[in-house]
């Protein structure tokens, strides 16, 4: 799959389809629409009415090492 030719929208249902995967029986949803404030997050895993995983979504044209540390 060209992930990096997804548009935007196409991309964020992609990261959630992703997290349900990684979170079977939780409750995945997106976060807001474009324009409102979301705090960042655009994919939220809940259980038990709390948040257990965020996901924010980002295009990078390049995304190494160094900025894969510097974001976590």
């Amino acid at each position: 799959m060209p992930i990096d030719k997804l548009q935007w929208e196409r991309f964020e249902h992609f990261v959630a389809d992703l997290a349900q995967l990684l979170y079977p029986g939780y409750d995945v949803h997106l976060v807001g629409a474009q324009g409102h404030a979301q705090g960042g997050i655009d994919v939220e895993v809940r259980a038990a009415g709390r948040a257990v995983a965020t996901f924010q979504c980002k295009r990078h044209a390049k995304f190494g090492p160094k900025k894969v540390a510097a974001a976590v």
